[in-house]
């Protein structure tokens, strides 16, 4: 129990580091240095060898899996955040009515892994799921 103990707080410590701590542009690099502290750990003798290694494993998940999920999904999001224009996207779910129309998770075209929820009028609650749908 202690060594699940000790991987899952040191992989929470990673996310904390990568959330509030760290630039992104290091994420990559600590987590290499992490991940070497880890792999030399197994030349230390009896139980810090496994300490090293879960604690070292644990930081350098954490920090690769954020620098990750920024560079595959969060970057290209961004980048659309405040744009205007016309995409073209598919309806994940059926629509749901807000105050001033409509909302639904869509999935963009061009952007592999990220969802949006898109905003529009009343018309979008006439539309079904795993439809293409052009929206400006």
């Amino acid at each position: 129990m202690r060594k699940l103990a000790a991987f899952t707080v040191s992989f929470a410590l990673g996310i904390c580091l990568a959330q509030y701590l760290l630039p992104e542009r290091l994420l990559l690099p600590v987590a290499a240095v992490f991940f070497a502290a880890a792999c030399l750990a197994l030349l230390l003798p009896g139980l810090w060898r496994k300490r090293v290694l879960l604690v070292g494993t644990g930081l350098a998940l954490a920090l690769g899996w954020n620098w990750l999920y920024s560079y595959a999904v969060r970057a290209p999001l961004a980048a659309l955040s405040g744009s205007e224009g016309t995409a073209s996207m598919t309806l994940l779910e059926y629509a749901v009515p807000t105050d001033y129309g409509a909302k639904v998770t869509v999935k963009l075209e061009g952007v592999p892994l990220g969802k949006v929820v898109c905003y529009g009028g009343a018309d979008l609650l006439d539309l079904e799921p795993d439809r293409q749908w052009r929206h400006r």
